[in-house]
């Protein structure tokens, strides 16, 4: 078959949405395939990323008139996954996994998702097509309007809890991070955060140590209970923030590699530096 077709899901998209196709046969030059997104229900329009040959391109259809928004030169092999997402008017090309292209349009703010292919000489192929909608972004400004005072703003209706805490003094070094701490975590907001804590004590050289005790935030896994804790730290740099990490076997609920800052003489904040910790816990030592 020669000519143009494009085909959508026909399911309940939000409007911010995202179309993925694995490309398996490139086909030539005059022959372009990939996912679209937005594909309105009752004319040809819909904004697609398509591979031709040695190039991807972006582009938008409308009233059967094809505007390119944005190409990237490469040469289309079998298993190049194409994907493309759209948020608001941003439009985001991406080939396996890396951003290509990103352009803003405004001609369709709805619509479903699908796939557009135009074929002229040799036929293009793909597989595996997935589409759906993209997660809701979040996004917060924190302001100060004082000492040891401030608001946060969000986008959506989740609130967002926590402290503002005013760094009370001005000059670090290792004796700074010295003293018996007690170790908590603040309130637990979701069930993939666990509640830590503990007794430890740094040297005011280089070393903490102490027993940390982690429980499961759902109740579902057994505690773990008097784990020891042994770990480095480096002198804070001039703001008050050094890393520290964790000698030997890790205790569960507490991070390999973080990061600490010494807010006063009594309090130190801990901050996970884990790739692997997707729910990164913010540790209180007080004393």
């Amino acid at each position: 078959m020669r000519g143009s077709m494009y085909w959508s899901d026909g399911g309940a998209f939000s409007n911010d949405q995202f179309s993925q196709l694995t490309i398996t046969s490139a086909g030539g030059a005059s022959s372009a395939l990939g996912p679209a997104v937005r594909v309105q229900a009752s004319s040809e329009g819909y904004y697609t990323l398509t591979a031709a040959g040695s190039q991807i391109a972006l582009e938008v259809q409308s009233a059967g008139v094809n505007t390119p928004l944005g190409t990237f030169n490469h040469q289309v092999a079998p298993g190049d996954i194409l994907r493309l997402e759209v948020q608001g008017t941003t439009l985001t090309g991406k080939l396996n996994g890396a951003t290509i292209i990103t352009a803003n349009d405004s001609s369709f703010a709805s619509g479903s998702a699908g796939i557009a292919a135009l074929n002229t000489t040799s036929p293009s192929a793909g597989n595996d097509w997935s589409g759906g909608n993209m997660a809701a972004q979040r996004v917060a400004a924190a302001y100060l309007t004082g000492a040891a005072q401030g608001f946060s703003i969000g986008n959506d209706a989740a609130v967002t809890t926590g402290q503002l805490e005013q760094q009370t003094i001005t000059s670090f070094s290792l004796a700074s991070f010295s003293d018996g701490y007690t170790l908590s975590t603040p309130f637990i907001a979701e069930a993939g955060v666990n509640n830590v804590i503990g007794q430890t004590t740094a040297n005011g050289a280089n070393a903490l140590a102490g027993v940390v005790d982690e429980i499961d935030a759902t109740g579902a896994a057994s505690p773990n209970l008097a784990q020891p804790l042994s770990a480095t730290f480096t002198n804070p740099a001039p703001n008050g923030r050094g890393t520290l990490v964790t000698n030997g076997t890790k205790p569960s609920g507490f991070p390999m590699d973080s990061v600490f800052y010494v807010v006063s003489g009594g309090s130190v904040r801990i901050v996970s530096e884990d790739t692997s910790d997707t729910h990164p816990q913010l540790i209180l030592l007080d004393h």
